[in-house]
C-alpha cells in the first residue's frame, strides 16, 4: 500500500511539474520552474477556474512491439470532469480534470470480416491529466492548440485468435486481468465559443506498463521530464518573443518531443532505461466541452 501511495504522489508532482506553469502570462521570467511549482500553492488558482465537462468520442488502434499478430481497431469514449482557466484576456488555457473511458469494438462499427485474424482489445481507464495551450482570440472564438499529459490505470482484455504465438499470449496474459499503471499526451486544437462551449478535435498516444517497477520508471520519468522542461522553457520564450507564432510553436515543440519519447517507449517502456515492451494505443478523436 505504501508503494502506491509513493507512486501516486510521485506521478502526481511529475505530471503537474512538466506540464506548465500557472503564474501571470506577462511576467519577467515566463515559465520559470518557481511558477511552475506554484500550482500546488497558487491562492486564487480556484478563482480563476470554472468547471468543466468534456465528452469525447473516436477510434483507437492498440498495438504491442514484436507481435506478429495484428490489433483490430475499437472504439473510444471518454469523460472528462473539471477545471478550467482562462487567463489574460483568455490568451492562456489550463485545465485540470479526471477523466474516465472505455475502449470497445462495440462502440464503432468496424467491417467484422477484416477483424476476424486479429487480437481485439477491451479496455477502460481511469485517471486525471493536465492540458495547457496559448491561444488567439477573435471576439467570441479563441482557438487553443493545446498539448496534453495525463496518467492513469487501465484494466485490458482481449478476445484473441484460435492461433496465437506463445510469446504472444504470454504477453497478453500478463497485462491482463488488473489494472495497470500507464500515461498517455495528447496533441490536438480546441475551438472555444463565448468562453464557454467548445470543439475539440485530438490525437493521443499511450503506454500501458505489464508491470510496474518503481525505480524504474522514476528514473525513465525524471529524464523524459528533464527533457520535456528544457523544451517548454524554449517554447515559452518564442511565446513571449512572437505571441503571432508562438502558440503554435509551443504546442508543436511540446508535443513533437512527447512523440519522441513515445517513440523510444514502444521498445522500452521506461525508456532510456533497458525495460520490456509495453502495450501502447493511438487515438484519433473529436469532441465538445461545456465551461460553466
Amino acid at each position: 500500500m505504501e508503494k502506491k501511495i509513493l507512486c501516486f504522489l510521485v506521478a502526481l508532482i511529475f505530471l503537474f511539474s512538466s506540464a506548465g506553469y500557472t503564474g501571470d502570462f506577462n511576467t519577467s521570467q515566463p515559465g520559470s520552474l518557481g511558477e511552475r511549482w506554484e500550482f500546488f500553492g497558487h491562492h486564487d488558482w480556484f478563482e480563476k477556474s470554472r468547471p468543466y465537462i468534456e465528452i469525447n468520442y473516436g477510434e483507437s488502434l492498440p498495438a504491442i512491439k514484436d507481435f506478429h499478430t495484428s490489433f483490430a481497431r475499437i472504439g473510444y469514449g471518454e469523460i472528462k470532469l473539471g477545471y478550467r482557466s482562462l487567463e489574460n484576456n483568455h490568451s492562456k488555457l489550463d485545465d485540470n480534470y479526471f477523466y474516465l473511458n472505455q475502449y470497445s469494438k462495440s462502440l464503432k462499427d468496424f467491417n467484422e470480416t477484416e477483424q476476424m485474424n486479429k487480437i481485439r482489445a477491451k479496455m477502460l481507464s481511469f485517471g486525471m491529466g493536465h492540458r495547457n495551450a496559448y491561444g488567439y482570440e477573435f471576439s467570441a472564438l479563441s482557438i487553443y492548440p493545446y498539448h496534453q499529459l495525463q496518467f492513469g490505470w487501465t484494466k485490458f482484455e482481449a478476445d484473441t485468435p484460435s492461433v496465437l504465438a506463445m510469446f504472444e499470449s504470454d504477453k497478453l496474459a500478463r497485462i491482463e486481468g488488473k489494472y495497470r499503471f500507464g500515461g498517455s499526451a495528447e496533441a490536438g486544437i480546441d475551438f472555444c465559443l463565448y468562453k464557454s462551449f467548445s470543439l475539440i478535435a485530438g490525437y493521443e498516444i499511450s503506454v500501458v506498463y505489464p508491470r510496474f517497477l518503481f525505480w524504474k520508471w522514476l528514473g525513465g520519468s525524471l529524464i523524459q521530464g528533464a527533457g520535456m522542461e528544457a523544451v517548454t522553457q524554449f517554447a515559452e520564450e518564442i511565446v513571449d518573443l512572437s505571441p503571432t507564432f508562438g502558440p503554435i510553436m509551443y504546442a508543436a515543440l511540446r508535443a513533437g518531443t512527447s512523440y519522441l519519447i513515445y517513440t523510444g517507449m514502444k521498445s522500452k517502456m521506461y525508456w532510456p532505461i533497458n525495460s520490456e515492451a509495453p502495450l501502447t494505443h493511438e487515438t484519433a478523436k473529436i469532441g465538445f466541452a461545456i465551461r460553466f
